[in-house]
């Protein structure tokens, strides 16, 4: 009696773990769903999206309404090769009578360094905007692909910022569209990026020497791209930094957008059938876009170590 109990127990395990044992292969990442309206030919998706920042990589599964998997793409990072000249200059400041605030400058503005280097950036900076529907039917927390959102075919596509290759003549400081206003520290009204000082024995008194530095070329953040899973740039929206929530209202499809040269949101309606945007509408005063970059322009993450600029304001993270 006992062996047959445990046969039936064992049956019925079984079969309950054959129910629960996965139909496909799923290596892990965030999973997500495309509703029927953003397919092209009216079919709901799931799929996963796993990033690796160490091995800068992005991976997408996607699975249809039978969880086979219909689509996989592993996509590497974008690499920007880019060359920057970094021209450091200082002048040295006696301080009489800390007091009194009292000094003068022991000399001129001196060039004391000019270097070139080559560099490397690796661009994975996927947008994920958020997507409502008016039926309330639907909400994604990170809408990547689509199928019709940015253009109606049968490719999935998924929004990454887009950079351009500065020239060596463009300085990043001198830039008033990028939205980046430098903050500088002044001494007797000469502005410096950074300062050192020292005791100097022989003219008994504290010398302050005062560090300007300016970078050019790097790279800029000047859009956003429609890339497909197999690594195509469908189509570049120039002007647009960052893509904000998406909502569909009676089949017309609205995003908040920010646009970087004007440090303004704006309201676009998409146009699916040519991937573009059209303002309908912009804020009436500039905004802030609380995105973190580093001293070349770059967009970085918010916790990157050094001296980051954020909202037009250098910041020291430590």
């Amino acid at each position: 009696m006992k062996k047959i109990v445990f046969a039936l127990l064992l049956a019925l395990s079984t079969n309950a773990y054959a129910q629960l044992e996965a139909v496909a292969t799923y290596d892990g990442g965030d999973l997500y769903f495309i509703p029927a309206k953003l397919t092209s030919k009216g079919t709901a998706f799931m799929y996963s999206c796993k990033e690796d920042w160490s091995a800068h990589k992005t991976w997408f599964t996607v699975f249809d309404d039978e969880v086979k998997i219909v689509k996989q793409a592993e996509i590497d990072a974008q690499i920007l090769n880019y060359a920057t000249r970094t021209i450091t200059s200082k002048r040295k400041y006696f301080i009489k009578d800390e007091y009194k605030n009292e000094g003068y400058f022991l000399d001129e503005w001196t060039v004391t360094s000019d270097v070139i280097e080559n560099k490397s950036e690796k661009n994975m900076w996927i947008q994920g905007p958020e997507v409502y529907e008016d039926d309330n039917n639907y909400h994604s927390r990170a809408m990547y692909l689509s199928q019709t959102l940015f253009n109606d075919d049968d490719d999935f596509e998924f929004a990454r910022y887009h950079y351009d290759i500065m020239p060596l003549t463009y300085c990043a400081a001198d830039d008033k569209s990028n939205g980046i206003t430098n903050i500088h520290m002044s001494f007797a009204g000469e502005e410096c990026d950074n300062y050192t000082s020292d005791y100097d024995d022989e003219l008994g008194g504290v010398v302050v020497t005062l560090i300007r530095t300016k970078v050019y070329g790097g790279v800029k953040n000047t859009g956003i791209e429609i890339v497909s899973l197999d690594g195509e740039i469908k189509k570049i929206l120039p002007g647009i930094t960052s893509l904000g929530t998406v909502v569909a209202i009676n089949g017309n499809y609205y995003v908040s957008a920010y646009d970087y040269q004007l440090s303004k949101y704006g309201l676009y309606k998409i146009a699916t059938a040519t991937t573009s945007l059209s303002k309908v509408a912009d804020t009436s005063a500039e905004t802030t876009d609380n995105a973190t970059y580093n001293m070349d322009g770059v967009r970085v993450k918010d916790d990157t170590k050094g001296i980051v600029i954020r909202n037009g304001k250098k910041i020291l993270n430590k």
